[in-house]
């Protein structure tokens, strides 16, 4: 049986819809229809449209023709209301305005109510992740604190490598759907101890950030930020190792500071944006930190990378994949430089065949993080069967010194991949074929190949 996810508002005229599903008529054509009322109207629905949560929707020709020449990846296949629908502009009946004229030049007060489905909704999880290991997760999410649309949560994640738990709010800024501010403190433990280079690290950090992120309607979104990050790290190295370390452990527990002012932008573009079977990303970002404001250093981090899928042959039964992720840190002195903010290669989403962030440049025996990023991976993968695809893969690149001194590192494996419900289901058993002892290691990732 197919199964057809449709959407409409829930108004008298999409009462055939329920008649019939009632009546089991599409059940006797072998088609499972999964019909879901949006209130919201017509922008909810083109954002659903986008984002892959539902197959149809039953909509407002102006207002999805507006989003299809906006990028929305949707096309109109038929015409389901010919007549159409009359608006009116209704006032009370001793309003001064009687025709629309009165209303030229003149301002007028609206009131809006704002309500949620689901005003309060709570998640927990438990998975696992090759880089992470078993991982326990727990959410709760306020989705409308008042009617201005304030928004709030907090959530925790506890894995054998990371423990961190965060609380976030959110308000519409200029528009209420595409301009919003968004803030989060969040403290994080992380234990590093891990890979040839890596040494003995424990680290506490407290995290602040307050970011103004803007939609706009030609698909580039951008992000105006400001972090501050506090770590204390804690090292179990013998005292007489301590001078060879990529940190100046000039205490048991020295603290590292950044306060970074940013700015990114980037844009999606894709046929479906949970299993796409075409499109291409971009982003681009900068942050930048002073020494005399809370930084320990002078410096500017630039982050660009590129990726791009595309399915061909019959049934696009073909597909191809590559990327290239980049980034450069300039610093007075990159030895300031906070460890965690360092560039380091390896991992699901990475140069597999490597443990998680375990390649950057070494010196005396031990990982000092890159000043330099450049990934590049390339993918081809065959669909056997529906919704599952066999893959073979290359990941090349590593986290370089300035002079890239720093050994290249290349990864080539073979994956199963599954267009699962929630997103791409990625299992990959991966080589890194430049060590004389070739590890081989098992990815498991789930989410966009983009």
């Amino acid at each position: 049986m197919k199964t057809i996810k449709i959407a409409g508002v829930p108004e008298h005229f999409n009462l055939p819809w329920y008649l019939s599903i009632e009546n089991g008529d599409f059940e006797n054509q072998n088609i499972d229809l999964q019909w879901t009322d949006v209130p919201e109207g017509t922008g909810k629905m083109c954002q659903m449209l986008r984002e892959g949560e539902t197959d149809i929707a039953v909509i407002l020709t102006e207002g999805i023709v507006k989003d299809i020449v906006a990028g929305n990846p949707s096309k109109i296949v038929q015409v389901y209301v010919e007549s159409p629908l009359i608006w009116g502009i209704h006032v009370a009946a001793k309003s001064d305005y009687k025709k629309l004229s009165d209303l030229e030049n003149k301002k007028v007060a609206l009131s809006v109510f704002v309500s949620a489905n689901k005003p309060r909704d709570a998640q927990v999880g438990l998975g696992y992740g090759t880089d992470t290991g078993v991982r326990a997760t727990a959410k709760i999410d306020y989705n409308l604190i008042n009617r201005k649309g304030y928004q709030a949560g907090a959530e925790t994640e506890v894995s054998r490598i990371t423990k961190n738990v965060a609380v976030y709010g959110s308000r519409p800024w200029k528009h209420p759907l595409n301009d919003k501010l968004d803030a989060r403190l969040t403290y994080e433990e992380e234990v590093i101890d891990q890979g040839e280079g890596n040494f003995d690290l424990s680290t506490r950090t407290l995290k602040a950030a307050l970011a103004r992120n803007i939609r706009r309607e030609n698909g580039w979104d951008r992000s105006y930020s400001v972090r501050y990050r506090l770590d204390e790290l804690e090292t179990g190295v013998d005292e007489e190792e301590l001078d060879n370390l990529p940190v100046r452990f000039t205490s048991s527990k020295p603290t590292q500071h950044a306060l970074l002012f940013g700015y990114g932008m980037s844009k999606t573009d894709v046929d479906n944006a949970a299993n796409p079977t075409r499109g291409f990303r971009q982003y681009y970002a900068l942050e930048a930190g002073s020494e005399s404001l809370l930084s320990d250093t002078d410096m500017a981090i630039l982050r660009a990378g590129v990726s791009g899928l595309y399915s061909f042959g019959a049934d696009d039964k073909h597909q191809v994949l590559g990327s290239l992720n980049t980034g450069y840190i300039w610093a007075d002195d990159f030895y300031e430089v906070p460890y965690k903010l360092r560039f380091f290669a390896g991992g699901d989403q990475s140069i597999r065949g490597y443990d998680y962030e375990s390649l950057s440049p070494i010196e005396k025996g031990y990982l000092t993080g890159g000043q330099i990023l450049a990934v590049g991976s390339a993918e081809y993968n065959y669909e056997f069967r529906p919704g599952f695809r066999g893959a073979v893969f290359t990941d090349v690149g590593n986290a370089y010194d300035k002079d890239f001194e720093t050994d290249t590192k290349v990864g080539v494996g073979v994956g199963i991949r599954w267009a699962s419900p929630v997103g791409v289901v990625r299992v990959d058993v991966a080589a890194g074929v430049t060590e004389d002892s070739i590890p081989v290691r098992l990815h498991l990732f789930i989410g966009s190949p983009l």
